[in-house]
């Protein structure tokens, strides 16, 4: 789509809800982003194009309060990273120089539409576990999946997310809880985060492109069977125990 000054109000009144689609992505995952990179977003939609500067003159025209990010001096940025400084530094500094993971037009309106990214595979597969293994009621599996989302998404704490999760779930049934840890670990490297600019950890490229120091989680590595030991006390005073024994691989990404 090009916009032009023919018919442009009417135009223009059918691209802003894309532009903000893709608003709201970056401000979930990116926080803050370059124009040229925003406008890789945009162009996920077929046949939507648009310059930089109808861009910029058509989000100028979004009431503020409407207006997911803001755009300056060449930036897309999320309004929230003036609001909550202490915390948006930090996932900030997490991303470091990170590539940004451009997603697919049906990920944008995923979120867009739903609020989360949990059609995924991981996600359907503990939606059929709450609903079939323990019985939980399907709407009430379905919200609790979409907290564990966006706790996933943004507090970088696979420690205290899985302890919680396990809380919720409450589970009376001793024999499923490696089940329900295996299939929390595969949801959890299937989740787009914030910290890894929009990328899974699963599908992170291996580059040495992250701040020195930083772990990163991969599917199968040592530092899984960390966290699950260091959470191991916390599941074993719900009167659980957890077989934590292997000779896990060592996977080391850049």
């Amino acid at each position: 789509m090009k916009l032009t000054d023919h018919g442009q109000f009417s135009i223009e009144h059918e691209i802003v809800p894309w532009i903000q689609a893709c608003f709201l992505f970056a401000r979930t995952f990116y926080m803050r982003v370059p124009l040229e990179i925003f406008k890789k977003l945009l162009e996920q939609k077929e046949g939507f194009h648009l310059t930089e500067e109808e861009l910029c003159r058509i989000s100028a025209n979004i009431p503020s309060e409407l207006r997911i990010c803001e755009i300056s001096d060449e930036y897309v940025t999320a309004p929230d990273i003036f609001e909550d400084p202490d915390f948006f530094r930090e996932i900030l500094y997490l991303q470091g120089d990170r590539d940004y993971y451009i997603p697919s037009y049906s990920e944008i309106m995923e979120l867009w539409e739903e609020g989360c990214l949990i059609r995924k595979k991981p996600y359907q597969k503990m939606e059929e576990f709450l609903v079939e293994k323990i019985s939980m009621e399907e709407k009430k599996a379905q919200s609790l999946l979409m907290d564990l989302w966006q706790m996933i998404v943004l507090e970088n704490d696979l420690n205290g997310i899985l302890q919680w999760f396990l809380e919720q779930v409450a589970l009376n049934d001793k024999s499923r809880l490696q089940e329900v840890i295996d299939l929390y670990m595969s949801m959890y490297e299937s989740t787009n985060m914030a910290c890894f600019r929009g990328y899974a950890p699963i599908d992170l490229p291996a580059q040495a492109m992250k701040p020195e120091g930083i772990p990163i989680t991969v599917p199968g590595s040592g530092r899984v069977l960390k966290v699950l030991n260091q959470t191991t006390p916390g599941i074993r005073k719900m009167n659980f125990e957890l077989d934590l024994d292997g000779d896990p691989d060592e996977l080391p990404i850049g």
